[in-house]
């Protein structure tokens, strides 16, 4: 049972969580032949993050997702399917070990997450260990599961019914400065996470800076 009044919380993607850096990347990552998707217009790239979004918030399903982008990046679905499991890749080097060395030293630990239906699916099926962030996790939250997303004010303060924290009691990691900004707006200690190389670190210094590790 967690020992001290804190709860650290994290983001997934880039702070425990690999991930791509885009479409083309993810496009390689999957092994796929032939050229990768290019998003060269502004009106393609608002397409695909308004399908993104509706994903994230569960109001479409992943055959769904992966036909409306299908037709948006002249692929076929079975493309599309692949690049979204191409996307998420494992925990980032050290995570666990962090979560492990915060849960030694008595804080409650939860994830607030931007995510969809098929890649929590696959994060939930990790079993090495070194990937094993679910157990770690006294609480998970997903925005496609609260239909919620951050920076909206009401997924924060969806994690705080949740864990009965209060906001000056939690500390959250994101790479996002919109969401750290809405963080802090409802008195969270916020902290944006900047390094792409090796974000453990980053919030290593941090933690050991405020006393929490």
């Amino acid at each position: 049972m967690p020992t001290s009044d804190t709860l650290i919380c994290f983001d997934l993607g880039r702070v425990l969580v690999r991930i791509c850096d885009g479409w083309s990347h993810a496009f390689e990552v999957a092994g796929l032949e032939g050229a990768a998707p290019e998003i060269a217009t502004p009106e393609l790239k608002a397409a695909l993050s308004a399908n993104v979004h509706a994903f994230e918030i569960g109001a479409i399903t992943p055959a769904a997702f992966a036909e409306d982008c299908a037709r948006l990046l002249l692929r076929p679905p079975e493309v599309v399917h692949a690049i979204l499991d191409a996307w998420v890749r494992g925990a980032t080097p050290g995570a666990t070990q962090l979560l492990d060395e915060l849960a030694a030293r008595g804080h409650a630990l939860a994830c607030l997450s931007n995510t969809n239906e098929r890649h929590w699916e696959l994060m939930s099926a990790w079993d090495a260990e070194q990937d094993r962030i679910w157990p770690r996790l006294g609480l998970r939250c997903a925005s496609h599961e609260l239909q919620l997303r951050k920076p909206d004010p009401a997924i924060y303060a969806e994690l705080e019914r949740r864990s009965g924290a209060l906001a000056s009691q939690i500390v959250f990691f994101d790479d996002l400065a919109d969401n750290v900004l809405a963080a802090r707006a409802r008195g969270w200690r916020a902290v944006e996470v900047t390094s792409r190389e090796d974000p453990v670190a980053e919030m290593r210094s941090w933690l050991s800076a405020n006393a929490l590790l």
